[in-house]
């Protein structure tokens, strides 16, 4: 006769995968959620009316209307996408509509560094730009699939200079760039005769900063928000240039 202990383990075990799998559900159409929206948002990029105004109420069921931006990955996936994609194959399911949000997804990555290309034209060579948040979310030192990566190696790769700061991933990014990157104690240090700003993570710290003193610091007021963080109006009446995801440049 099984023990008591063990119909406990069993149930706990039982709850457990139950868990995982709605997790993963969950995400799985997060993600089916999102690349529409990327679709969206590249309609908007090229279009003066804002991606946000043509969002459905349906999608403002499935999560709160604020978490619906058009970003470089999800904003804080429950799962990820690679992590799905070896759970299908392992288990001989081909998940089609996974791997085009997956293409989606590494493609938004690299819209930050188009935007750059569009803006100073292809050789960034001899220019120096900051980037604020290197985590792949905020409140986390977690770097992998992170679209800060994406940016920073695209700079560097076209002969760029890169000064990045994160609240906390900074051990982390240093492991990775070596001293390729010059890693900031700040996020105004970050800034210091920079040609332009990428903002890649959406730490809170990063949301209403010191406009003026930004501007100052910057060699040319030119920012990439990559989570659409800032108020484009407000900004070009401080006199900066605004590129975002799925919003026309201000």
């Amino acid at each position: 006769m099984r023990s008591l202990c063990q119909i406990a383990v069993d149930r706990a075990r039982t709850r457990w995968t139950t868990r995982t799998q709605t997790r993963r559900g969950v995400t799985a159409v997060l993600l089916e959620v999102q690349l529409a929206l990327e679709g969206v948002a590249r309609k908007g990029e090229r279009s003066p009316r804002d991606r946000r105004r043509v969002r459905t109420p349906i999608l403002d069921t499935l999560h709160s209307p604020d978490s619906h931006h058009a970003e470089p990955r999800p904003k804080g996936s429950l799962v990820r996408p690679q992590a799905l994609l070896a759970a299908g194959r392992r288990h001989g399911i081909d998940l089609d509509l996974l791997r085009a949000v997956e293409k989606t997804n590494e493609r938004q990555k690299r819209r930050l560094l188009r935007l750059a290309l569009s803006h100073f034209g292809q050789h960034l060579a001899g220019r120096t730009f900051a980037v604020w948040g290197l985590a792949f979310k905020p409140k986390t030192d977690d770097m992998r699939e992170a679209p800060s990566i994406e940016v920073i190696e695209g700079l560097l790769g076209k002969g760029a200079r890169v000064q990045a700061y994160d609240p906390v991933a900074t051990e982390r990014a240093r492991r990775h760039f070596g001293d390729r990157v010059h890693l900031a104690p700040g996020p105004y240090e970050a800034l210091e005769g920079a040609d332009g700003l990428f903002v890649v993570t959406e730490w809170s710290e990063f949301r209403n900063p010191d406009f003026e003193r930004m501007r100052a610091l910057m060699k040319e007021p030119v920012v990439f928000d990559g989570r659409n963080v800032f108020d484009p109006d407000e900004l070009r009446e401080l006199g900066f240039t605004w590129h975002g995801i799925g919003r026309p440049p201000r």
